[in-house]
């Protein structure tokens, strides 16, 4: 199919406003040289969609949208999507998986066909369904009753098809938005300190919203299918109230407070529950008490939280991980959270006895984790370290901390990254073992960044300090990106009180994870707290 298929975006909108308006066509007609996919919506509802022929776009619209929207079922349509297609290419079942990486997810359509059967999915269809292509293919085979090998030897079809996204706003007056995979772009110079705050009250607002009245938080929800999940992650609960307490404190709001410690409470009793020790949870839920304004309350249980991770410290430094295996190597989280937690004991009680310990971790864990370098090992490391410094002045702890975040840097994507709605994750996809790209990766990465710079700019490491900002304010646009934050990005949701405000895991899964959302929000917090940084 024709690959010189152009549209103009002014003359596009100005087609559609006229057409959806009522008002003559005085525009530049449009000719569409592949389907159209049309979806009526309506507060999020898909009441119908269609897929038109091809050809004069306003006809086309004239004589079957729009007469539509005139009957009694389809009053209330407030948003209108579409996808004009072209570009069309067949694709061989051996390169199903190199021309539908999940990628291109939302920017690439798919049609199959196999004898009378026909589907085609666009790309802003996946997006609100959260589809993979392989999911699609699978459904269709199901559908026609057969195997990928006999879809393949007996004639089938599988093509791949470009796309114009549209949306289209008709409350009030229309308005037309041109998205990029079913959302707007955030570019670099956008950002600002009222973007962050922004970020930081909406998300904020969020993880209130969804702390249930025994003080639950939700950890995973699904915005495509409209349900939570039952998963139940302690130590991902347990930075979640972490999370809450500080945001608390940054709002200053008494009801703010008395919901984390709601939160903490229902944690603090299903961890007494289970039973059994486990380092990280019970490292940041001893954090979580100290941070809290009113931690003597807990003062019980924070003793034996102590006891559990002492009882786990070995004498070389290094770390167990449970009750059942003391003598475990650490892992990349766990060091971390329990350098923080004995930097935060050291800063409250100034025994001398505690620091002794955090210097014995500390050089064992850095001796091992340039033996095993781990992205993941340097956010939690890297707040430890930056607490340590403020109390000790030990230059070990500061240039630690720069010794990890200038091996993070490179991991950034930006120039490299082709895809425009990504740039500014955290990823290296020629290290598998890293892990894939999210948003609570890019969040604690945030993290670890934001205390390298402050600790940059205190010591005059002017360039370091530089390096540092752009990689933020760049994270920072990635976060934003991944924001459900307006009509736009939120065009298929049903249930906005349940997705507002949170991050989703990246630009081509929705699914909504604690902590994409308490990760970025810890980050902007401590920027908050910088006015050097905004200024």
């Amino acid at each position: 199919m024709d690959s010189s298929f152009h549209i103009d975006d002014a003359a596009l909108a100005e087609l559609l406003k006229q057409a959806f308006s009522g008002t003559d066509r005085t525009s530049v007609p449009v000719t569409c040289v592949g389907s159209t996919y049309v979806a009526l919506r309506r507060q999020g509802v898909l009441l119908r969609d269609y897929w038109l022929d091809d050809g004069e776009l306003f006809s086309a619209l004239s004589s079957t949208i729009i007469p539509v929207l005139s009957q009694p079922d389809f009053k209330g349509v407030d948003t209108i999507e579409m996808c004009l297609t072209h570009d069309y290419h067949r694709v061989p079942l051996p390169e199903f998986k190199s021309k539908f990486p999940n990628t291109k997810i939302g920017i690439r359509g798919i049609k199959l066909q196999y004898q009378s059967h026909v589907a085609l999915y666009s790309p802003t269809q996946m997006i609100a369904r959260n589809l993979t292509f392989q999911q699609v293919f699978e459904s269709f085979l199901e559908l026609v009753s057969i195997s990928a090998q006999a879809f393949e030897e007996n004639g089938g079809i599988i093509e791949s098809f470009e796309a114009k996204q549209v949306l289209i706003s008709l409350n009030h007056s229309p308005k037309v938005a041109i998205v990029y995979r079913g959302n707007q772009i955030v570019p670099l110079e956008t950002m600002s300190y009222q973007t962050i705050l922004d970020m930081a009250l909406s998300m904020g607002e969020w993880l209130l919203r969804m702390c249930a009245e025994d003080g639950r938080l939700i950890d995973k929800y699904l915005p495509s299918q409209g349900k939570e999940s039952n998963r139940y992650n302690i130590t991902r609960q347990f930075m979640a109230t972490l999370c809450l307490i500080r945001y608390a404190k940054f709002t200053g709001q008494p009801a703010h407070l008395a919901l984390a410690d709601r939160n903490l409470n229902y944690n603090l009793t299903q961890y007494e529950h289970q039973g059994k020790a486990k380092l990280g949870a019970a490292a940041i839920a001893a954090i979580a008490i100290m941070e809290h304004p009113d931690g003597d309350r807990y003062r019980e249980i924070f003793q034996r939280l102590c006891q559990e991770i002492e009882a786990l410290w070995q004498p070389d430094g290094s770390l167990g991980t449970s009750q059942e295996f003391p003598k475990r190597k650490q892992q990349n989280l766990y060091p971390g959270l329990t350098l923080l937690f004995r930097a935060s004991l050291y800063k409250a009680n100034r025994d001398r006895q505690i620091l002794e310990q955090c210097c014995r971790s500390f050089l064992y864990d850095r001796e091992w984790h340039w033996a095993n370098p781990h992205p993941a090992f340097i956010p939690w490391y890297s707040e430890a370290c930056a607490l340590l410094f403020d109390e000790t002045g030990y230059r070990m702890f500061r240039n630690f901390v720069f010794e990890m975040n200038d091996w993070l840097l490179p991991m950034q994507q930006w120039d490299n990254q082709q895809y425009v709605d990504a740039r500014g994750r955290f990823y290296d996809p020629t290290q598998p073992e890293y892990g894939l790209p999210n948003a609570a990766a890019t969040g604690s990465y945030l993290q670890s960044l934001v205390n390298a710079y402050r600790l940059a700019v205190q010591n005059d490491e002017t360039e370091r300090a530089r390096a540092y900002k752009l990689a933020i304010w760049r994270g920072l646009r990635s976060i934003r990106q991944l924001q459900f934050k307006d009509d736009v990005d939120m065009f298929y949701i049903r249930e906005r009180a349940k997705v507002e405000g949170a991050v989703r895991r990246t630009v081509y899964d929705n699914t909504i994870r604690l902590d994409n959302v308490q990760q970025s929000l810890m980050a902007i917090l401590k920027l908050c707290h910088l006015p050097e940084f905004t200024n």
